[in-house]
């Protein structure tokens, strides 16, 4: 009877430990939520212009799944203007590259943004950049006919003969000029200069993370603050938009793009 019991014995104890081993998975499983804890790095790079021609943030972000793997279908930014409440969205727009090299061009783009998986005990490093879509959208037009515009003066200079030389002719320096004073490039001007809103002042963040399977949305609140002096040089970057296709045809570098760094703030409880 003892040899009986004990022949029995182990495979009941092998067969309630595998079910003790499947029972947890299934409550790992369909029981138990991803969640994704949200860390900045860096500091927040606003800019206007330098990518496109709108109001840009890029924000260096470390991602962590705790419980399970967690799916991330998309990323946002909902930007406030403290000191008028004005509301911006900002769309993730591309993956830069995270290393930075201090006093040079911004972060290089990578790709486009796309879904990803964070594993459990795997956090993800990202540069991501955002772009205010609808702003971009009510400049996008204006701005197509403004480049036309000056591929018309292009195909006119182009018809022109000019005798070899280092510089830059006079013929082409007035026609320039007379350009820059045409209502196209005046209204350009305008409207440029009328859509970027960086002004000195406090502004507050939220970002929110999309996962999928479950749908859940996780967000974090951050502040920074702009002087001044960042938002003066914001909105020269006006002029260098109007000179990007300009420069272009004279073979000259593009001008550079200033870009501000703000210090991620704790947004008080």
């Amino acid at each position: 009877m003892g040899d009986v019991i004990v022949r029995w014995v182990s495979p009941i104890v092998a067969l309630v430990g595998l079910l003790q081993y499947w029972a947890v998975a299934a409550i790992r499983k369909w029981l138990v939520q991803g969640k994704v804890d949200i860390y900045e790095t860096g500091s927040v790079e606003v800019g206007y212009g330098g990518y496109g021609y709108g109001p840009t943030i890029g924000v260096g972000l470390t991602l962590r799944a705790s419980s399970k793997s967690v799916f991330v279908t998309g990323i946002e930014l909902l930007l406030l203007r403290k000191k008028d409440s004005a509301k911006h969205i900002f769309r993730w727009a591309a993956f830069r590259k995270s290393e930075v090299d201090l006093g040079a061009d911004p972060p290089a783009v990578v790709s486009m943004p796309y879904a990803f998986l964070i594993a459990l005990d795997a956090p993800m490093q990202l540069n991501v950049l955002f772009q205010d879509q609808n702003t971009l959208e009510e400049i996008t037009g204006q701005y197509r006919e403004y480049v036309q515009a000056w591929s018309n003066v292009v195909e006119e200079l182009q018809m022109m003969v000019f005798p070899e030389q280092r510089q830059v002719p006079p013929e082409v320096i007035a026609r320039i000029s007379a350009f820059k004073k045409e209502k196209i490039h005046t209204d350009m001007f305008g409207t440029l200069d009328r859509r970027c809103y960086w002004e000195a002042g406090e502004y507050e963040l939220l970002l929110t993370i999309a996962t999928s399977k479950p749908n859940r949305v996780f967000a974090k609140e951050f502040l920074f603050s702009l002087s001044e002096e960042n938002a003066k040089h914001l909105s020269l970057n006006v002029i260098n938009v109007l000179e990007g296709p300009i420069s272009k045809y004279l073979q000259r570098p593009s001008p550079p793009f200033y870009f501000a760094l703000a210090e991620f703030k704790a947004v008080d409880s």
